[in-house]
């Protein structure tokens, strides 16, 4: 009587883990560039969105309510404060002095930069959505650490308008 040998041997058993060790050996690097890809696009579509939450509340509260029923002028700003690795929103105005609302930390691989600032990190809008004295047009370059080649650019010209651009390095 023949004996059936059911299952894998040793041997097939091998070439099935060296298969696979090889194939996931080509996927890893697209597999963490897609990862790095995918957080700096959140982040930057983040802050964008902020920005934008921003400048719409400057639409709304830094007007002058002189005129519309206010014995006298009250305006509210709202400011952004980018750090390295973090942002945060502030408003002041009225009777409050800096008071913090919001903020906001960038995943680990990700870091912001504003070059063209002048080492001044923080702006707000007018209530026409332009930028104010204290802010200027310019680039907020997001940038996955290790990898400069990796970037998105959220560029704000001088009437507030904001948009992102996808590009290699600074």
């Amino acid at each position: 009587m023949e004996r059936r040998i059911s299952g894998f041997i040793l041997a097939e058993l091998m070439v099935v883990i060296m298969i696979l060790g090889i194939l996931s050996a080509m996927a890893a690097p697209s597999v963490l560039r897609f990862y790095r890809q995918a957080a700096l696009e959140y982040e930057t579509e983040h802050l964008l969105a902020d920005l934008r939450r921003i400048r719409s509340m400057s639409r709304q509260c830094n007007e002058p309510a002189y005129g519309y029923g206010q014995n006298s002028v009250w305006i509210q700003k709202v400011f952004i404060n980018l750090n390295a690795d973090s942002y945060d929103i502030w408003a002041k105005g009225g009777t409050l002095k800096y008071s913090k609302r919001f903020s906001h930390k960038l995943m680990p691989m990700i870091k912001m930069s504003w070059p063209n600032a002048g080492g001044d990190s923080e702006f707000s809008f007018r209530w026409n959505s332009g930028l104010t004295s204290k802010g200027m047009m310019g680039t907020i370059v997001l940038m996955v650490r290790g990898h400069p080649e990796e970037q998105r650019w959220i560029r704000i010209n001088r009437s507030g308008r904001l948009r992102i651009e996808r590009g290699g390095k600074w």
